[in-house]
């Protein structure tokens, strides 16, 4: 696969993340309750490695593991979801 596809999918991938973040922003707006216990909904960007990893498991729900530097996540891990 190219480079400019992989591109086309992890920008998906993450406008799909902003997009589900501001449904649920939605839906606690008109509830005035978290959707599924958060209390806050936040967009963050995965580091170039995690990018890299994340191409692997595009289309695939996935557990990040990492560490949130201001609104970057520096990712040291991501797995498949169970």
């Amino acid at each position: 696969m190219s480079k400019t596809k992989m591109a086309i999918y992890v920008g998906r991938f993450c406008g799909v993340l902003a997009l589900l973040a501001l449904i649920g922003a939605w839906i606690t707006q008109l509830t005035g309750r978290p959707l599924a216990g958060m209390s806050q909904q936040r967009v963050y960007q995965l580091d170039k490695t995690g990018q890299e990893k994340a191409r692997e498991f595009a289309g695939q729900k996935v557990k990040v593991t990492g560490r949130v530097t201001g609104k970057t996540i520096r990712v040291t891990a991501i797995e498949a979801a169970t």
